[in-house]
């Protein structure tokens, strides 16, 4: 093996190490101190094996726009609302859709600092 070759292998091998860690570290994170607020989808683009859906959201006051992959929703979910998990302190470097759990019209928005599980008195 070139010595190229040798160099291009650990730099991809470091690479591949970096993202195992902040996966695991990120999911960690969510699981430890994420919060659920409610997401609006706003668009859904792909083919029926893997859809990419864009969703807005509102933590503290501010609004963001952040995109996630799924297999279970599909186009006419546009508009619809969820509750997503977001990390506080970067509420668009990891979030999970609850996809399952659509938001109740009784419930219009989040509390400013989102709810620590999910408002089962609403849900039910």
């Amino acid at each position: 093996m070139s010595r190229n070759t040798k160099i291009g292998l650990l730099i991809a091998g470091i690479i591949i190490l970096i993202s195992i860690f902040w996966d695991v570290y990120t999911k960690r994170q969510l699981n430890e101190k994420g919060i659920f607020v409610i997401g609006t989808i706003t668009r859904i683009e792909g083919a029926k094996a893997s859809l990419r859906g864009f969703i807005n959201f509102q933590y503290q006051s501010v609004e963001y726009n952040s995109d996630f992959l799924s297999k279970t929703i599909s186009h006419k979910d546009t508009g619809r609302r969820f509750f997503v998990k977001i990390i506080p302190s970067c509420p668009t470097c990891y979030l999970t859709v609850d996809e399952n759990t659509p938001v109740p019209d009784s419930l219009q928005e989040s509390p400013y600092n989102g709810w620590d599980s999910l408002p089962v008195k609403y849900l039910q």
